[in-house]
């Protein structure tokens, strides 16, 4: 994490980086989820390793999770997580978009091109 910070500098496209803040820039992020997953030997162990690193430890977390999820499979992730999931289907999506369409429709901008894309729905 040192070098990777060292090489980024002390700017990223014009503005200043904080030293103590790190893993929103991506390369930092998905160096830091490698990292976590790479050194560990479970899911959970992952996460947690991750996590502690701080930094941008939602994002780098979700990436580590992503991979040690790939890896480990399903069966190793703990109950409880998969219990906080919220599970959304195609049918939940659509009614939350009919809802918004039918709740404020004169929000919807009616003109040009984009209306014509709307109307072939």
């Amino acid at each position: 994490v040192q070098r990777t910070l060292a090489a980024r500098g002390p700017t990223y496209n014009g503005y200043p980086c904080s030293p103590s803040y790190f893993g929103s820039y991506c390369i930092d992020g998905l160096a830091i989820a490698l990292w976590g997953f790479y050194h560990t030997t479970s899911f959970m162990e992952a996460i947690v390793c991750t996590i502690n690193i701080l930094g941008d430890a939602d994002t780098t977390a979700a990436i580590c999770g992503q991979l040690a999820g790939a890896f480990y499979g399903h069966s190793a992730i703990d109950q409880r997580l998969l219990r906080q999931l919220d599970v959304w289907d195609d049918g939940d999506i659509a009614c939350r978009a009919a809802l918004l369409h039918t709740v404020r429709p004169q929000a919807v901008v009616r003109e040009g091109p984009a209306r014509q894309e709307i109307d072939g729905i």
